[in-house]
């Protein structure tokens, strides 16, 4: 795996990680009284997406589990719902599809699967 795809998809970690954390012990109407969680949420579902869009295309093929349209996408929704922000479609990244991602990582970026996949010298 090239060093700069490894640095990105832990990138893409450490942000699952910290927007999960976020909304730990949070509800779906939290969103709709606490715009400073929503647009945090917002950002780090950008930031994601961002990431995994220069993901390269081999490191893509070589990393089944992860849905990458789906993950790439979320950062077109994001960027382009200006004014419309859809707490709804938030939420449901957040309790589903994001955790599964965070998973994927974990397993992808875990030592086991580490061995033999770097680019020799």
């Amino acid at each position: 795996m090239k060093d700069n795809d490894l640095k990105r998809l832990n990138n893409m970690l450490e942000v699952s990680k910290d927007a999960l954390d976020l909304v730990q012990d949070k509800t779906r109407e939290d969103l709709d009284q606490d715009k400073q969680l929503t647009l945090s949420l917002v950002k780090y579902l950008e930031m994601i997406g961002s990431a995994a869009a220069r993901v390269s295309g081999e490191c893509r093929d070589d990393c089944e589990p992860v849905p990458w349209d789906q993950v790439t996408e979320m950062k077109q929704q994001v960027v382009h719902t200006y004014w419309d922000i859809d707490r709804d479609w938030i939420w449901e990244k957040m309790s589903k599809d994001l955790p599964a991602l965070k998973k994927a990582l974990e397993i992808l970026l875990s030592p086991e699967k580490q061995e033999g996949r770097r680019e020799p010298l």
